[in-house]
């Protein structure tokens, strides 16, 4: 039997509580990664156990995202990403990343990144900054994640990622393309302390119509540009079109 909307709430906001608690204790009195490391696993195995269930995708989890949880929903409610930081490196922000979706008639996860788990690490993964859901022309559902990475010193990385479920496994899916090569992932590395002195704004996003993709031209010393590479949708891709000034 599926937990109620109430008790995934409440459980997970309880294990981001613990977490934060512990990485208070490792700042200020002392290191103990021990539990840190502990209870970032509980939460990971309980997202995994709630991930199997349909149910949990329509579920509101307001005290768990004002506790530290960044979860996105798709259209459709088909498809759900949760990611949180596991406070388990002093020098960075090393994320947690879960995606749970419905393949057919059952509901499973794909985890992107365990800190806590060597055969699941990637490195300091990233935290979700938004979701997007396409239907192409052909038929197929293209989920399509945004993220940011806090690297270390001043460096920041934004990406943008698409997936479709095939076969019951959802898997990278080659959405961007342009003259030589088609990509399931565009990312992007800059300086953010220089950005933010010169008061440079700039992510990577769609168009009000989600007809255009915008993605920030960064120049060799990790400064952004003024402008952006442009890419069109036509029905089944996004096209690399041109370089235009943001």
């Amino acid at each position: 039997m599926p937990v109620s909307a109430h008790i995934a709430d409440s459980t997970i906001a309880y294990y981001l509580k613990q977490i934060n608690y512990w990485s208070s204790i490792n700042k200020n009195a002392g290191f103990d990664n021990d539990s840190l490391l502990a209870t970032n696993q509980k939460m990971m195995h309980y997202l995994k156990q709630l991930s199997l269930s349909k149910e949990s995708l329509l579920y509101t989890l307001q005290a768990a995202e004002t506790g530290g949880l960044i979860s996105f929903t798709a259209s459709g409610t088909t498809l759900r990403v949760y990611a949180w930081d596991s406070w388990l490196n002093t020098d960075m922000h090393y994320f947690n990343q879960l995606i749970q979706y419905v393949s057919s008639d059952t509901c499973t996860y794909k985890v992107l990144n365990d800190v806590a788990d060597s055969a699941s690490y990637i490195g300091p993964g990233a935290y979700f900054t938004e979701l997007n859901t396409f239907t192409t022309q052909s038929g197929k559902t293209i989920y399509v994640l945004s993220d940011c990475t806090v690297a270390n010193s001043n460096l920041k990385a934004n990406g943008i990622k698409a997936y479709m479920v095939q076969n019951g496994q959802l898997n990278e899916y080659p959405f961007f393309k342009t003259k030589r090569h088609q990509n399931s992932s565009i990312d992007f590395m800059f300086d953010a302390s220089y950005d933010a002195a010169k008061t440079l704004t700039m992510s990577i996003h769609f168009s009000n119509d989600h007809k255009l993709l915008y993605i920030p031209v960064v120049k060799a010393d990790k400064h952004l540009r003024d402008a952006y590479w442009m890419y069109g949708y036509n029905g089944e891709k996004f096209i690399f079109k041109k370089r235009i000034k943001a």
